[in-house]
């Protein structure tokens, strides 16, 4: 429906703080890595070893996968657990994952109030909580096979603020909403030789060289319920993909084929980061809270199934999707092409008849097909690593402020510096971003104009023993706005980590980091990875 899509396009770029400093070492997101179980191209390239750059690219997308873009510029980092160089047995088999608690309190008191009820105010939590445990297993035989399996399961808590508008002290909210998870991630399995492997199954596969939504990343789609705190393996959702890489020693060739659309994930309405905000357009505000308050809350959890998009592409193999990636290195600079046939991941709403009889409106949200081309390109100079990512998509899907769509073809471009010092805790990220629309939009849009510029930039550093400091943010251009993440981190061993923050957000109207000001907070985290 209109505003089940209208923000989507923002939830992308503020999604991209869960950890914009991908390329930055993090011990939150170290894989299991057994080196003498891989095949050919598990090493290093000669390239890539030379010019020093991390592997890590946040995402868990590899364990014993040769040539992964998990390791977007270079080799693996001195984190990743790398066994002895011994002759490998004929089975292996490797388990990894973390488990997390997040606590989140919002520093907005907004919302609905039961005590004052107004129809034009939308759901409002202030005290989110929630567990997760993540785990990830791998078989491998020999040189030639790997079965890889994961997963996640959780619980979230979520409490409202107080039905009068008091002071809200933690337990005496309006209400409280508790729902599970419980999510099966990876299921695929790979075949590999000396020059052609093959990997079949739901999997994730990054391309592009950007820390911060890479242009060229258009293969997985994106959970964008918990854009900001998200953990990096969870930001990007495996899709059924069909890879075939080729080595021709200079060059390598990867082929891509998803027989099925996966969509991004995201809520409309009832929670913080749902694409209906109190900014939204009071007649979906009136709208959607008439129909919020007639289900029972055990089932509010499902409301968005119900508004979410009317129309998705044929999941029978009839509307599949493909692409390929070409890849080399000259003068020292590693590079990348990229074609891709698909669909935006943004709903398009238009006017159709699917809704009329439920919202009283003719509104129908579907999905557009479109080309993709890009490349990308990364260099070292010292301790400095520069990257380009750049696209040009001939259908990308955008909103007015009246939350219908728009679809123009589009330029992207990320430009980065990174320094690094080649210790984990050590680096700093500055990335600029550029968006233009060839089509002129005939109306303001949601979180862009027609040229949109951005800076985002991280920095990761410590300032006593193993208590550090992280600083992220997106602070756009035009439009002004602002989305930061400052944190305080305590690596109590190479195991748990302590972590306290606040997320902070602004801009001018329009903007993304103005249509969630609300979700201001302040956030504790703790985390054991195994």
């Amino acid at each position: 429906m209109s505003v089940a899509a209208a923000t989507i396009v923002g939830l992308v770029a503020v999604s991209a703080l869960a950890d914009p400093s991908a390329n930055v070492v993090s011990r939150d997101a170290e894989p299991v890595v057994s080196a003498e179980t891989f095949p050919r191209g598990a090493e290093p390239h000669a390239s890539q070893a030379d010019n020093g750059v991390d592997s890590q690219q946040g995402d868990v997308v590899q364990s014993i996968v040769p040539g992964d873009e998990a390791d977007k510029s270079a080799p693996a980092h001195a984190g990743t657990r790398v066994e002895s160089s011994a002759p490998s047995p004929a089975d292996r088999v490797q388990l990894g994952g973390w488990a997390r608690e997040s606590m989140e309190w919002t520093l907005a008191s907004a919302g609905f109030r039961q005590g004052a009820p107004n129809p034009l105010d939308v759901p409002h939590d202030r005290l989110i909580s929630r567990t997760q445990l993540f785990a990830r297993a791998s078989y491998a035989r020999g040189k030639w096979f790997e079965a890889t399996l994961s997963g996640v399961i959780g619980y979230s808590l979520r409490e409202q603020g107080t039905a009068d508008g008091s002071n809200f002290d933690g337990v005496n909210g309006q209400a409280t909403t508790g729902e599970s998870q419980s999510e099966l991630r990876e299921l695929y399995v790979g075949l590999y030789s000396a020059r052609v492997d093959l990997r079949i199954g739901q999997q994730r596969v990054a391309w592009g060289r950007a820390d911060l939504q890479s242009p060229n990343d258009v293969l997985n789609a994106r959970d964008l319920r918990d854009p900001i705190l998200i953990e990096t393996e969870l930001r990007h959702i495996p899709t059924p993909i069909l890879r075939l890489d080729v080595d021709w020693n200079a060059i390598s060739i990867e082929l891509v084929g998803t027989p099925v659309f996966v969509p991004d994930a995201y809520d409309v309405y009832g929670t913080n980061w749902s694409v209906v905000q109190q900014d939204a357009t009071p007649a979906i505000r009136t709208q959607l809270s008439s129909l919020w308050s007639q289900i029972d809350p055990t089932k509010q959890g499902q409301f968005g199934a119900l508004v979410h998009d009317t129309g998705l592409p044929p999941s029978n193999w009839a509307a599949p999707s493909g692409g390929a990636k070409i890849s080399t290195a000259l003068a020292g600079i590693d590079l990348d092409a990229y074609y891709h046939y698909g669909f935006d991941s943004t709903p398009y709403v238009a006017v159709g008849s699917s809704f009329a009889a439920l919202f009283g409106a003719p509104l129908a949200a579907t999905y557009v097909r479109r080309h993709h081309v890009g490349l990308d390109a990364v260099a070292t100079a010292g301790p400095f690593v520069m990257r380009l990512d750049a696209a040009y998509e001939t259908a990308r899907v955008y909103y007015n402020l009246a939350f219908m769509s728009i679809s123009s073809p589009t330029v992207l471009g990320v430009v980065s510096v990174e320094y690094q010092t080649g210790d984990v805790e050590k680096a700093a990220l500055v990335e600029l971003i550029y968006n233009f629309l060839v089509d002129a939009p005939e109306a303001q849009l949601l979180g862009y104009d027609r040229y949109s510029y951005a800076v985002a930039s991280t920095l990761r550093w410590p300032i006593a023993g193993r208590v550090g400091i992280d600083l992220r943010g997106v602070t756009g251009i035009a439009p002004v706005s602002f989305v930061l993440e400052p944190a305080l981190r305590w690596n109590l061993n190479d195991a748990v980590l302590l972590k306290a923050g606040t997320v902070l957000l602004g801009g001018e109207e329009g903007s993304v980091g103005w249509y969630y000001r609300r979700n201001g907070s302040a956030f504790v985290q703790a985390k054991y990875s195994f």
